[in-house]
Parts: structure tokens; sequence; C-alpha cells
């Protein structure tokens, strides 16, 4: 089974142009016929995130699929 890696930007702040700035940046493995469930359990596990402590907002973009560095 394929899988597909994403990139997480996380632990800062949003600028005045609607950039995200001065983030973190962690991967994940998803296998490619995933669930958007299965996407934020990841995700949740990956950033030690407890929901009944604190509110998550996920902002995502699919892109190409073009291997890393590719133009």
């Amino acid at each position: 089974m394929a899988t597909i890696i994403v990139l997480i930007r996380h632990s800062k702040k949003w600028s005045e142009e609607n950039c995200y700035v001065e983030y973190s940046i962690d991967g994940i493995v998803l296998k490619e016929y995933a669930s958007y469930s299965d996407l934020v359990d990841l995700i949740l596990v990956q950033l030690n995130v407890d929901l009944t402590k604190k509110c998550m907002k996920i902002k995502y973009t699919v892109k190409d699929n073009d291997a890393y560095g590719n133009t």
C-alpha cells in the first residue's frame, strides 16, 4: 500500500498577511487511502495534543505529487 508524507507546520503564529511564520515542522506518514479522521489522529499523536484540554485548527493544502525538491 502506498503512503503519503505530510509535513506539519505548527507552534507559532499567523502574520497580518495571512502567512504562517516562525513555525516548527514535523512529518508524518499517512496511508494513501486514509480518512480525514486518520489524519487528525496522527497529527494529535505527533504533536501530543489532548483535545480535552486544547483546541486544534487544521488548515491544509493539497499539492501535486512531485518528489521533494523538484520544480
